[in-house]
C-alpha cells in the first residue's frame, strides 16, 4: 500500500493518503457496529415478545427476521465475526429493522448515532481562532498556518457537518429506509470532516514561538550584553528571520503568493516544517553561541571566595564547596540546594557537590531518553540523568490483535505527540539555561540576595515546567495511542476491551495489512523530509 497522498481529478494533491482514508473509514465502521449491536439487543428482546411468538413456523416474516438476526449476530460474534465495512454493517442494520417492522410496525429502532460527528465538530472548532470568545482564542497553528485552499475546504466541511447535526432532531426515521438514509448522511458528513482536518497543511509553530519568547531574558543576560559584535549580530539576524517566518506562515500575502524562507517556498506542509526546523535550530544555536562573560574580579580570600568553605557555611563539615553566605549577609543555601537537587536527584550530600567544587556531576542535557518515546510513563525530572525512560515497556504494548508497529508509527507521527515532545525538549533547554544561570549566581561573591532568590525561583520553576511537560507528553501519547487503536479496529475486535460484545477480527486483519504498509511508506517519506 502506498502512503502517498491522493490526487483529485485535476491531479492536485488532496493532502489525504491511505492511512487517513483508513482511519476515517474505521470511525464510521465503529459507529455502525455500535448501532447494529444496540439493535441486535432490541431484536433479541423482540424475539421473546408476543408478536414474534404468535407467528407460525414457516411464516415468511418470521423466516426473514430469523435470517436478518442471524446475519447480524455473525458480524457481532466475538470469536468468529465476519469482516464488514460501514456500508455493509448499516445494510445489515436496515435489513434487521425492516424484518422487525414487517412483524410489528411499532418496533423500536436504535435511532441515529451522532456522537462521533458531534465530538469531531467540537474538537475541530477549537482549531479555529475565536475572537468572540472571552477570552479570545488564537486557534491552533495547524489551522492558522494552513493554505487558504485547505482552510476553505475544512471550513466548508465543518459548516456542512454542523448543518447535518442540527437537522437530526427533525429527521424522519419512520421507516428503515428513511433511517438508513439519514444515518448515511451523518456518516458522510463525518467522513468528509475528518479527511478535511487531516488534509490541513499547517504546521506546529509553538516550539519556535517559545524560543522567540526567550528573547527578552536573553537580551538582558550577560551572554548577550557583553557578547562580541559578530555573535550578537548573528543572534539578532536569526531572531528577525524567525519572527518573519512566523508572520509569513500566519498572515496570507495580499496577492495570494507563497512566502519564502531562504531557498524554501512555503507552499506545502513539508516545506513549512523544514523552514520551522531550520529557523529553530538557527535561533537556538545563535543563542548558545553568545559569548559574553561577566568580568567582575573574584576576591583572593575571605568568606566570599567560592570553593573555600570548610565551616558551617558549606553545610558539608569539610572539603571544597560554595559558601552559603557572603560577607554582606547574602544566604545562598536555598539556591545551592536547588542546584544539587537538579544535578543529583538521587539525594547525594549537598555539601560535596556544591558549585565551585569541581564535582558537580554531569552537565545537564536533554531530558531522559524516554521523554520522546511512546509510553505512558514519565522520565526523571532532572535533565541529564539518562534515566527518564518514559517509554519503558515500549508503550506497554498495544492491545492483542493490533499491529504494534502500525500503532506506534501512527502515534509518533501524530501532530499532538510531536507538539508535546517538542514542549519537553523546550522545557529541558529552559532548565539547562536556568541551571547555568543559577551556578553563575551561586559562584558570584557579589550577587545580591535578590539575585540569588530570583535564580532559585527560576530554577525551581524550570524543573517543575519540565516535569509538567513530561507528564503532559505521556498523557498525550496515551490518549493518541488509545484513539489510534480505536480507529484501527472495528468496535468488537478480539483483544480490545471496549465493554461491547462485538468483534470484527477479519476487518482488523484487512485494515492492519493495509495501514501497516502505508505507515511504513509514510515513515520513510517523513524521515527523508527531516521531519522527525
Amino acid at each position: 500500500t502506498d502512503a502517498g497522498n491522493h490526487k483529485d481529478d485535476q491531479g492536485k494533491d488532496t493532502g489525504v493518503d491511505d492511512i487517513d482514508d483508513a482511519l476515517a473509514n474505521a470511525a464510521n465502521t465503529d459507529n455502525a457496529m455500535a448501532r447494529l449491536e444496540e439493535l441486535k439487543e432490541i431484536a433479541d428482546k423482540f424475539a421473546k415478545g408476543d408478536k414474534y411468538k404468535g407467528l407460525q413456523e414457516g411464516n415468511e416474516q418470521k423466516k426473514a427476521f430469523d435470517a436478518a438476526s442471524t446475519a447480524a449476530g455473525a458480524v457481532l460474534d466475538r470469536a468468529k465475526g465476519d469482516p464488514k465495512d460501514a456500508d455493509q454493517v448499516n445494510e445489515l442494520y436496515k435489513d434487521l429493522l425492516k424484518a422487525m417492522r414487517d412483524i410489528d410496525p411499532q418496533a423500536k429502532s436504535a435511532g441515529l448515532k451522532t456522537d462521533a460527528l458531534k465530538n469531531e465538530i467540537e474538537s475541530d472548532n477549537k482549531l479555529k481562532p475565536d475572537t468572540k470568545a472571552n477570552p479570545a482564542t488564537k486557534g491552533d497553528s495547524v489551522y492558522t498556518t494552513a493554505s487558504k485552499a485547505k482552510k476553505d475546504e475544512f471550513d466548508k466541511a465543518l459548516n456542512e457537518a454542523q448543518t447535518v447535526l442540527n437537522g437530526v432532531k427533525n429527521a424522519d426515521i419512520s421507516t428503515a429506509d428513511k433511517e438508513a438514509a439519514e444515518q448515511k448522511e451523518i456518516d458522510e458528513a463525518l467522513d468528509k470532516l475528518i479527511k478535511a482536518r487531516l488534509a490541513l497543511d499547517g504546521v506546529n509553530t509553538k516550539p519556535l514561538e517559545q524560543q522567540i519568547a526567550k528573547d527578552a531574558d536573553i537580551k538582558k543576560s550577560v551572554e548577550y550584553t557583553k557578547a562580541s559584535a559578530d555573535k550578537k549580530s548573528a543572534y539578532d539576524d536569526a531572531l528577525a528571520a524567525a519572527q518573519k517566518l512566523i508572520t509569513d506562515l500566519t498572515t496570507p500575502s495580499a496577492d495570494g503568493s507563497a512566502a519564502k524562507f531562504g531557498n524554501l517556498t512555503l507552499d506545502s506542509k513539508d516545506a513549512k516544517q523544514k523552514a520551522l526546523d531550520a529557523a529553530l535550530k538557527a535561533l537556538s544555536d545563535a543563542a548558545k553561541a553568545l559569548d559574553g562573560k561577566d568580568t567582575t574580579p573574584v576576591p583572593p580570600s575571605g568568606d566570599e571566595n567560592p570553593g573555600s568553605g570548610s565551616g558551617s557555611d558549606s553545610d558539608s563539615g569539610s572539603g571544597s564547596g560554595t559558601s552559603t553566605s557572603t560577607g554582606n549577609g547574602v544566604n545562598k543555601q536555598n539556591l545551592i540546594n536547588q542546584i544539587n537537587s537538579t544535578e543529583n536527584p538521587g539525594g547525594t550530600n549537598p555539601g560535596a557537590v556544591t558549585p565551585g567544587s569541581g564535582s558537580a556531576g554531569t552537565t545537564p542535557g536533554a531530558p531522559g531518553a524516554g521523554s520522546t518515546t511512546q509510553g505512558a510513563g514519565t522520565g526523571a525530572v532532572t535533565p541529564g540523568s539518562g534515566s527518564g525512560a518514559a517509554g519503558a515497556g515500549a508503550a506497554g504494548a498495544a492491545n492483542a490483535g493490533v499491529d504494534n508497529k502500525a500503532v506506534n508509527n501512527a502515534v509518533e507521527n501524530s501532530p499532538e505527540v510531536k507538539q508535546a515532545d517538542a514542549a519537553v525538549k523546550q522545557a529541558a533547554a529552559t532548565l539547562d539555561e536556568a541551571l547555568a544561570q543559577a551556578k553563575r549566581v551561586a559562584a558570584d561573591p557579589h550577587a545580591t540576595q535578590e539575585q540569588v532568590d530570583a535564580a532559585a525561583v527560576k530554577l525551581a520553576d524550570a524543573r517543575k515546567a519540565l516535569a509538567d511537560a513530561q507528564a503532559n507528553a505521556a498523557k498525550v501519547r496515551a490518549a493518541v495511542r488509545s484513539r489510534v487503536i480505536k480507529g484501527m479496529r472495528s468496535r468488537g475486535n478480539a483483544g480490545i476491551a471496549t465493554g461491547a460484545n462485538v468483534a470484527t477480527t477479519g476487518l482488523m486483519a484487512t485494515m492492519i495489512a493495509a495501514i501497516g504498509g502505508a505507515f511504513a511508506t509514510r515513515r520513510m517519506r517523513t524521515k527523508h523530509a527531516n521531519r522527525d
